[in-house]
């Protein structure tokens, strides 16, 4: 699908008023893509994966997850990996 077509298809679900904003904002940005109107013209709450429910998933209640030990992190900052 066009960029253009995946753009437009924005508008099924917005005003075209609150898209104009959205592609408005990123031009503004330079950042004229699809990707970037999208961010601008959806809330932050539609943009949050869905919470993950345990309810009806009973074969899970025993799993344990280990703590994950971040001081790798720092050894990788400490040798230069974020450069």
């Amino acid at each position: 699908m066009s960029s253009s077509k995946r753009l437009l298809r924005l508008r099924e679900g917005h005003s075209v008023a609150k898209l104009k904003r959205a592609v408005e904002k990123a031009l503004g940005c330079r950042a004229p893509n699809r990707d970037v109107v999208a961010m601008y013209l959806f809330s932050p709450e539609d943009m949050r994966p869905p919470r993950f429910r345990l309810a009806g998933r009973e074969h899970l209640r025993g799993v344990q997850v280990a703590s994950v030990d971040l001081s790798a992190y720092g050894q990788l900052l400490a040798g230069g990996g974020a450069s």
